[in-house]
Order: C-alpha cells, then sequence, then structure tokens
C-alpha cells in the first residue's frame, strides 16, 4: 500500500502496537506489521495480518491464546509466520 485512502498521504511500512477489548479484557496487541500514514495516522493491515488478528481474537475468546498481564491489560505478542 502506497496511498492512504482516507488522505491521500503516504503509508510507510512499520510494526505497531494495537490496545484493544476483547471480550472483558483490555488487550495490547505488541508487533503488529502495519502500513501507517505518514499524515493522518491511519493504520492498515494486509489479509495475513488481519488473518492473525482474527485468529487471536478467537484465541482469547476461547482462552487458548497466552496473555502476559500487564497492570490492569493483557499483552499479546503477535507471532506471524
Amino acid at each position: 500500500m502506497e496511498k492512504c485512502a482516507l488522505c491521500g498521504g503516504k503509508t510507510k511500512h512499520k510494526k505497531v502496537d494495537i490496545p484493544t477489548k476483547i471480550d472483558d479484557k483490555f488487550i495490547v496487541l505488541k508487533g503488529v506489521p502495519a502500513y501507517v500514514c505518514s499524515q493522518c495516522d491511519e493504520i492498515y493491515y494486509d489479509i495475513k495480518v488481519a488473518r492473525a488478528l482474527e485468529e487471536v481474537e478467537d484465541g482469547v475468546l476461547t482462552g487458548g491464546t497466552k496473555m502476559v498481564r500487564i497492570k490492569n491489560a493483557y499483552e499479546i505478542p503477535l507471532a506471524i509466520a
């Protein structure tokens, strides 16, 4: 991805941390590969990353994902093969 769909700015590939809430748990997904707009900071994922994020969500809901407790939230490193 080269251009942001929202503002037309240039995107750059980097790893980001994503705070989210799944079920009743606050989660920080660490090291997520993404394309980030240099102007508006909009974040985009390719299909492989989007599927990995879905798998993490499913794992949290079923109890199959290992989470590291950090204060009042959990941290999950994203491992993409």
